[in-house]
């Protein structure tokens, strides 16, 4: 597999839908900013692009752990399963919010997907997150037989918080000597959460116009982030791998299994997502690494939407099936 951005260079331009969006958020903070007050303002607008029938069915893993189960009606024999962790800075998202990517790459990838409801801060801080989508890792392993899955061929996935828990189940994953995974996909995932002013410098973020627009949305982007550390590690240092993954030695992150790590232009943790694929590289990783132009945060979510969302599948799709993504001119 190969390392390589799917445009040979920055496009310095926002897409229209993305200046759309900076605009709409500009200036607006849900009212009382209190944590329901996020919660319930999570989720974009999506559409069910599927094209075939699914089966959908939820269960209970060892009693506390809901995950939902999605699997084409008419796929034969056992599927490649990928096991979706969800967005929502650690302190909000859900089963419902990605209800659609989920249809989608169920659908396009003829998968089976395992879609996790970990456990969420501040209520349940650090571990409770990571030991939840672990314990979904070792039942599709142990047990995926029933849903018709092939459990030599397990992708684990997620976006955001969920691209963090995704390479930190990843690491323990390693750190275990279980291995149970065969390939690990970040959707513009967290890496780190301590404080680096390296990567939250918005200079590294040149636009030809809405320069402003784009700076403010950045800097918004990095003001939370301290509370969202602070609501999730808890007590717990930052730099710790399992928390920031960025962190984690380079022989453990040689160990991972094959990535690919997926990012917007205009993403406010494109930096921390850059530095991670360096030096997994540098370790000896095997890393498939696409930018997205003109993209900014969160863009998986608007599927029917957004077309880049489309594109950002089918690139998983690929390499879930051992296909290098095609690079776009």
């Amino acid at each position: 597999m190969r390392d390589y951005v799917q445009y040979a260079s920055l496009a310095q331009t926002l897409h229209p839908q993305a200046v759309e969006e900076l605009q709409a958020m500009a200036g607006h903070t849900p009212a009382g900013g209190d944590l329901l007050s996020l919660r319930d303002a999570m989720g974009w607008p999506a559409k069910d692009i599927r094209t075939r029938p699914l089966t959908v069915s939820n269960k209970i893993i060892d009693g506390h752990v809901n995950v939902r189960i999605y699997r084409c009606t008419d796929s034969q024999g056992p599927l490649p399963v990928v096991l979706f962790l969800h967005g929502g800075g650690f302190f909000g998202g859900s089963l419902d919010n990605v209800e659609y990517p989920c249809r989608a790459l169920a659908d396009l990838g003829d998968v089976v997907v395992v879609s996790v409801d970990y456990a969420l801060a501040p209520e349940i801080p650090w571990p409770g997150a990571l030991l939840d989508c672990y314990t979904a890792l070792r039942w599709v392993h142990q047990q995926g037989d029933e849903y018709g899955i092939d459990r030599t061929n397990i992708t684990i996935a997620g976006d955001s918080a969920g691209g963090n828990l995704s390479l930190a189940t990843g690491l323990l994953d390693v750190t275990l000597g279980t291995k149970y995974l065969s390939r690990l996909i970040g959707f513009y995932p967290a890496t780190s959460l301590s404080r680096d002013a390296t990567l939250a410098d918005t200079s590294q973020y040149p636009a030809r116009e809405h320069k402003a627009l784009i700076d403010a949305y950045l800097n918004d982007f990095y003001g939370s982030m301290g509370q969202v550390a602070q609501w999730y590690a808890g007590d717990n240092a930052c730099c710790q791998p399992f928390i920031s993954p960025l962190f984690a030695a380079p022989a453990l992150l040689a160990q991972l299994p094959p990535l690919l790590i997926c990012c917007g232009e205009f993403d406010p943790l494109r930096l921390q997502v850059e530095a991670f694929v360096d030096k997994t590289r540098q370790a000896g990783g095997e890393v498939t690494f696409i930018r997205y132009n003109g993209m900014v945060h969160a863009f998986m979510d608007k599927v029917g939407i957004l077309p880049h969302t489309s594109i950002l599948l089918q690139d998983a799709v690929a390499f879930i099936h051992d296909n290098p993504p095609e690079i776009m001119d």
